[in-house]
């Protein structure tokens, strides 16, 4: 998990510095332009989303249900954090 998280710290602060000094791109027109990239969105599974976050994928992050009755429409006591 961690491997992951430094992995992308590396790659978004490079983008960050991009973001914020630019770069030199000739574009199509064959004309030089300065370009400021930004990520402005993420796209990812459920099961990287959970891996990027830490997150438990099987337990209820809301409820304390147990982990064989995950999707059950039943109620459970919230989680008290």
């Amino acid at each position: 998990m961690q491997v992951l998280h430094d992995l992308l710290k590396v790659v978004l602060r490079i983008l960050s510095n991009s973001a914020r000094d630019g770069h030199n791109i000739k574009c199509g027109d064959k004309v030089v332009r300065r370009c400021y990239f930004q990520v402005v969105g993420w796209l990812a599974d459920y099961m990287e989303n959970s891996a990027i976050h830490g997150i438990y994928t099987t337990q209820c992050t809301i409820c304390e249900s147990p982990q064989d009755r995950l999707g059950n429409l039943q109620k459970y006591p919230l989680r008290d954090a």
